[in-house]
């Protein structure tokens, strides 16, 4: 079965931490049937995500989330084949720094800056996946 990868961007509506928890339990609980395994970051309203899977899962996932009214601003950075998942065994891991207090080299409190729609203009496809990545010592699995 080929795996497929799928990253984007969006800003929630009304976020909290209520929202956020409801959100994550629920994609766990969604995503491993699915095979879906993947990162969220959150920080002041924005998501980052990462869903890995097989293909029609994925998309059938990230359409979901799209429809979902609790996100809005939803914008897909990256999706293509990969050879192995990134982030094995996660139904979905979930970190949200405080924000100015991001804890990689890079220091990505920026990118939180930037709408979705800039984003795509102007960051490279790999950054997504590469934060999520930096990040997934720090998240709840």
């Amino acid at each position: 079965m080929a795996l497929y990868q799928l990253s984007y961007m969006s800003n929630l509506v009304k976020p909290d931490k209520a929202m956020l928890r409801t959100i994550v339990e629920t994609a766990r609980r969604r995503n491993k049937p699915n095979q879906i395994t993947g990162m969220l970051l959150c920080c002041d309203g924005q998501i980052v995500q990462v869903l890995e899977g097989p293909e029609a899962a994925v998309h059938e996932t990230f359409g979901r989330i799209a429809s979902d009214s609790r996100h809005h601003c939803i914008v897909e950075l990256t999706s293509f084949e990969v050879e192995r998942r990134d982030f094995e065994g996660w139904s979905m891991g979930f970190h949200m720094p405080e924000f100015g207090r991001f804890s990689t080299p890079n220091d990505m409190e920026w990118l939180f800056k930037l709408s979705p729609e800039e984003v795509v203009k102007r960051v490279e496809p790999g950054l997504a996946r590469s934060i999520l990545k930096n990040f997934g010592a720090e998240a709840s699995v």
